[in-house]
């Protein structure tokens, strides 16, 4: 058997008129809803010991994409969808500028070469040959 706790906030007026109304549209309770935000928001921000990779798929009748994380134990979770193209477009960008001034600050100079570990700059390189 499941045992509950109960979880309370304080919101404005406007804003709990708004969240029963919702509520009544979608023939749920306020309860329901909170409880399956809280659910699903905290299933993207507690760190989790797990690889995997990103896998971003477009979507032809959408004209959209969307994002998710494929975990190597077989679990996927969506991080986004219906993601317009110009938020990778963006996204992009703003990584190749990240990464160019990373290469740049790390001296960085071939497509094939990686940083060296900063644990590795102890090692006297002078007897390294």
């Amino acid at each position: 058997m499941k045992e509950w706790n109960v979880a309370t906030t304080k919101i404005d007026k406007e804003t709990y008129t708004k969240l029963l109304n919702y509520c009544k549209m979608e023939k749920i309770t306020p309860s329901f809803f909170l409880r399956s935000l809280i659910e699903k928001g905290l299933l993207k921000i507690i760190p989790t010991n797990k690889a995997g990779i990103n896998n971003i798929e477009y979507r032809k009748k959408e004209d959209s994409f969307s994002w998710n994380i494929e975990f190597d134990d077989g679990e996927k979770i969506e991080i986004s969808e219906n993601i317009p193209s110009s938020f990778f477009v963006n996204l992009k960008e703003s990584i190749d500028s990240a990464l160019s001034l990373r290469n740049l600050y790390t001296g960085k100079k071939k497509k094939q070469s990686v940083s060296v570990p900063t644990s590795l700059n102890k090692l006297r390189w002078k007897n390294v040959r």
